[in-house]
């Protein structure tokens, strides 16, 4: 896979392997962060993988049949769906909960590092 740099070509990415994480894991050199210059991530100039995956996010169904045979695929996809809106409702909960208990600063200083490293 060449460089991301734009929609098209994370969603390229997936149709190819299957899957392509979005970040950083224990493959080295297989996410959309490691293969997306730098600048993209957080430009005030134009968009970049945080405002891209939101309209991709839908099209990974048509994928599920593929990957995980026509039987299995409606399972796997109602799985797909509960387990991402469940971590859509989890997630201001879990930050509220962290931002009480430390201080909403954590979250300035967790995105500061993460874009650095």
């Amino acid at each position: 896979m060449k460089e991301i740099q734009r929609a098209e070509d994370i969603w390229r990415g997936v149709q190819e392997l299957g899957f392509l994480p979005f970040f950083q894991n224990g493959i080295k050199g297989f996410s959309v962060e490691e293969w997306t210059p730098r600048q993209l991530w957080f430009s005030e100039r134009e968009p970049g993988p945080w405002e891209w995956k939101g309209p991709l996010f839908p099209k990974f169904n048509y994928l599920t049949p593929q990957n995980f045979g026509e039987d299995a695929s409606q399972s796997v996809m109602g799985t797909q769906m509960g387990a991402s809106y469940a971590g859509i409702l989890a997630i201001p909960v879990v930050c509220g909960i962290l931002g009480q208990r430390f201080c909403m600063g954590i979250f300035r200083g967790f995105l500061r590092s993460w874009e650095g490293s």
